[in-house]
């Protein structure tokens, strides 16, 4: 199996990121219509506004981190991970994943339907965790180094073309 170039896994994961996207912004503005416009939001509370604040705030955050990844796989099916668009990139996506886990973080707190911390729990409807901050916050961390060692790369492959 190939990785990168056309016909490669990294071409399959561009296809996928590019309905993925799609999907998240057709989404985003169905759930903000369907919000906005019904009169339950009319007779909002200040803590339903928050919410959906909220809302706007970390969906905004996925769609540019899939954006983003998009981008970079782009550079795999190009041949040429190691640029510093890739890099911002990354940058964009572990700043997305904090705004994100941050947001979830707040929502625990400040939802009413949220009456104790369950780490995992499984009821009839499947298996749910409480701790999404925790999952965006670590996933923000990883792709802060990722991010860093891209950066490194980056520069020793500049240095290297220079060389030659």
């Amino acid at each position: 199996m190939e990785y990168y170039g056309k016909k490669s896994l990294s071409s399959f994961l561009k296809i996928v990121l590019d309905v993925l996207l799609l999907i998240g912004i057709l989404l985003f503005v169905s759930i903000s219509k369907n919000t906005l416009f019904t009169g339950a939001f009319k007779e909002a509370t200040s803590i339903m506004t928050f919410v959906y604040v909220l809302f706007l705030i970390g969906s905004t955050s996925l769609i540019a981190i899939v954006y983003n990844l998009r981008k970079i796989t782009k550079t795999l099916v190009t041949r040429d991970p190691f640029v510093w668009e890739n890099v911002k990139s990354l940058k964009n996506i572990w700043i997305g994943s904090f705004i994100i886990a941050v947001c979830y973080f707040i929502n625990f707190f400040i939802n009413p339907n949220y009456k104790e911390l369950q780490i995992i729990y499984i009821d009839a409807k499947g298996i749910h965790t409480d701790f999404e901050f925790f999952i965006f916050f670590f996933a923000g961390l990883f792709i802060l180094v990722l991010e860093k060692v891209f950066k490194m790369a980056v520069q020793y492959k500049e240095e290297n073309d220079l060389t030659i």
